[in-house]
């Protein structure tokens, strides 16, 4: 299968990090597992060369850990990570609201309606992954509305850390179901330039979110993963991609 983006065929490198990026965040791959690049290779179709690159880039992406004279492994995150995390999202989202006023355009305006019908249909269908997709797409999209740069990219690197276990989150019916109304909402309240609002429910989901992302990994007190148990393994469900080894 090739991917597509805006009409380009993407490169044999950007195929294969698309898939292992999407096997990571998916739970595909289990936190702490390791990626080897000739199992990798052979369950890809393609040479070691672009599955090395492809690692190379998602632990740039701090999905990915490279631990000296063992290899690469999917990260495993901490509470007092998730804490961080969280923490800089309701800044980094914060900001954006304030802004959203001065910095909306029609064009973002019409995204807004766009996300909003995606997480609607994907809740219906109760697809988590396409829920997953279209809850980053919201997220990016008002941290955008700053207007900057170096937030959007700061943005980007620490949703990637708490979309390791976000699809395991959404696994929870009543969290799902809770999540999708402070989304509507919080998207309704942008939309009707109710800052207060928008602030005070943005507020509210990210804490929901923490709460639930704490129980993903098993932890109250404690701050190491508790792995799940593994359904089969990752490397096997990686999906081949095409074009010829190289």
């Amino acid at each position: 299968m090739m991917f597509q983006n805006a009409g380009i065929n993407l490169t044999i490198r950007d195929q294969v990090y698309k898939i292992l990026r999407n096997a990571i965040v998916t739970g595909e791959f289990q936190w702490g597992e390791q990626l080897k690049e000739s199992q990798l290779a052979e369950r890809l179709n393609v040479s070691r060369s672009p599955i090395r690159e492809a690692l190379r880039q998602l632990s740039g992406d701090g999905l990915v850990v490279n631990i000296p004279h063992k290899g690469m492994y999917v990260r495993q995150v901490t509470k007092e990570e998730i804490e961080d995390v969280i923490d800089l999202r309701m800044i980094l989202e914060s900001r954006g609201v304030a802004l959203s006023k001065m910095n909306m355009t029609p064009q973002r305006r019409q995204k807004f309606y766009d996300i909003r019908a995606k997480l609607t249909a994907s809740f219906n269908n109760k697809d988590m992954e396409a829920y997953s997709e279209a809850d980053y797409q919201l997220h990016k999209e008002v941290t955008a509305l700053c207007n900057n740069s170096l937030i959007d990219e700061m943005n980007d690197r620490v949703y990637l850390i708490t979309q390791l276990l976000r699809v395991s989150a959404l696994k929870d019916t009543d969290r799902f179901e809770k999540s999708y109304m402070e989304h509507v909402q919080f998207i309704d309240h942008i939309l009707a330039g109710d800052l207060e609002g928008a602030s005070r429910i943005g507020r509210t989901h990210l804490e929901e979110t923490k709460k639930q992302l704490f129980k993903v990994i098993g932890c109250d007190d404690e701050t190491e993963i508790k792995a799940p148990k593994k359904k089969g393994k990752g490397p096997e469900r990686a999906e081949a991609i095409s074009g010829p080894r190289r």
